[in-house]
């Protein structure tokens, strides 16, 4: 089918099958539908399904006639969007409907941020609609929306070139196992709302303008491709595997992106922003570091040098609270609940567990802690873990783990300052400021001019030991300088 076929083929037939669904399982839907002003055949006369959910602020649907043909668009301001194209083709507006995106009133509306249930059997919530579920019979996989619905399979198929994705409604589809060969797919930018997007394939072709958001991308694969401005906005994209291509334009956001394997590939444009929520640092050490040997290995030190530092930034706040990783439970005793007092706190809220549970995991946290300072058994581990966090933090605040030359110079002109300031209150400069601050640079830096003399043995000490911070500090710098280098 044309994308034109394909879409009007759902609207007819996918989409109200999908509603039904939303109206039955999805918490107030009807409430909101009605609220709104939007109807059933508004709900899927939309170019993008999932635009009816995704947004804070107010949108519009607009029915509109573009040059005696008739369209619908979900956007912001229609007025501003159309301005300039109102100038050079004749565009009425027939209707337009303002509403909330349904996943910001549904939380407004109960009053959480997980509203929407996702497994009955274990009362498990969450704040998106997600799948949880895939089935495979007879070699063929099915995606469960909510581990109830099915949602329409367009996967497991070879794309072959000239096969237009744009501008079809791929929201809320099965994608999984989709192979794409070729280079053109079309010219207008591609969106994905809400669909499952396993093991999706691009091999010995090209796709550009591609934003997934709210998706399954589990196994997502480039082998001898071009991509060009892809976007993964709060998506699961685990196991990226990317080789020998070329991305020009890569924009991972709010999504998990664990064990990414990038090889033979030349990467411009590439944005890396996690979702650190749930302080899983130690997944985010592992990721850092391979895009620190991905950028290496290409030589773009710039980007090399932010993902090392990103990299010894989360090894440090992962040191803070060692017990959490799986890795390190031989360490220490078992605990009953395994994540922080924060996260407990926003499972209470969002009413995952109720006061009494997380009264007795807060105790039982409590007691936890009690144990690993007070047992010798899991004492001296622990007090070698915040020996190595306080060592990491001291270098990140020194000199931003050797990248940060312009901290360390702070830190000598910051020393310097403080030791003046002695100097012009015990010191042998008769209380004048001038001599205070010359005093204190010549003994920072060596120079030991000898026109000024310390009087007293207190205060040789301190001008010992100003000379050795300043030694220090000039190792510091020529260190700084020399670690950049490397990258």
């Amino acid at each position: 089918m044309s994308p034109e076929e394909f879409n009007k083929w759902r609207q007819g037939n996918d989409l109200p099958r999908l509603l039904e669904f939303f109206k039955e399982e999805l918490p107030f839907f009807k409430e909101w539908l009605s609220d709104s002003g939007i109807s059933d055949r508004d709900f899927c006369l939309a170019p993008h399904t999932g635009e009816w959910f995704i947004g804070k602020e107010e949108l519009s649907f607009v029915e509109y006639v573009d040059d005696g043909t008739r369209k619908y668009v979900v956007c912001q301001d229609f007025e501003s969007k159309f301005e300039f194209l109102s100038k050079h083709r004749t565009i009425v507006k027939e209707r337009m409907t303002r509403f909330i995106p349904y996943l910001a009133w549904g939380m407004n509306k109960c009053s959480k941020e997980n509203f929407i249930l996702t497994d009955k059997a274990n009362k498990s919530y969450s704040n998106t609609i997600g799948f949880g579920s895939w089935y495979s019979t007879g070699g063929q996989s099915q995606a469960k929306l909510l581990r109830a619905f099915g949602v329409l399979k367009l996967g497991q198929v070879k794309l072959r070139n000239g096969v237009l994705i744009s501008p079809r409604n791929l929201d809320f589809a099965d994608l999984d196992g989709l192979l794409i060969e070729g280079d053109f797919h079309g010219s207008y930018a591609t969106e994905i709302n809400f669909s499952s997007c396993r093991n999706i394939s691009i091999v010995n072709g090209g796709l550009h303008h591609v934003n997934f958001r709210r998706c399954e991308l589990e196994g997502f694969i480039s082998k001898n491709s071009k991509l060009q401005d892809f976007i993964f906005d709060s998506c699961a994209l685990n196991n990226f595997n990317c080789s020998q291509s070329s991305i020009n334009g890569l924009s991972v956001v709010n999504s998990s992106f664990s064990s990414p394997l990038i090889d033979g590939t030349e990467i411009q444009r590439f944005t890396y922003k996690p979702n650190l929520k749930y302080k899983r640092y130690e997944v985010e050490v592992d990721i850092c570091r391979r895009l620190r040997t991905v950028f290496q290995s290409i030589g773009r030190r710039h980007e090399a040098q932010h993902y090392y530092y990103l990299e010894r930034c989360y090894e440090r706040k992962f040191l803070w609270s060692p017990y959490l990783s799986s890795d390190n439970r031989n360490f220490f005793p078992n605990r009953r609940y395994a994540g922080r007092l924060r996260n407990l706190y926003d499972q209470w809220r969002n009413k995952r567990f109720s006061t009494k549970q997380t009264v007795m995991y807060a105790i039982a946290t409590f007691l936890f802690h009690i144990n690993i300072w007070l047992n010798p058994k899991y004492m001296v581990k622990t007090f070698q873990f915040k020996i190595k966090y306080l060592g990491s933090l001291a270098s990140y605040l020194v000199w931003g783990y050797g990248l940060k030359v312009s901290r360390v110079i702070g830190f000598g002109i910051l020393i310097m300052v403080l030791f003046a300031f002695l100097y012009y209150q015990i010191g042998p400069t008769n209380s004048k400021v001038i001599d205070s601050i010359y005093f204190s640079i010549v003994t920072f830096t060596t120079l030991g001019y000898g026109d000024i003399q310390p009087a007293g043995d207190s205060l040789r000490l301190f001008c010992a030991f100003e000379a050795l911070l300043g030694a220090i500090t000039m190792g510091l710098i020529i260190g700084a300088f020399s670690n950049r280098t490397n990258y």
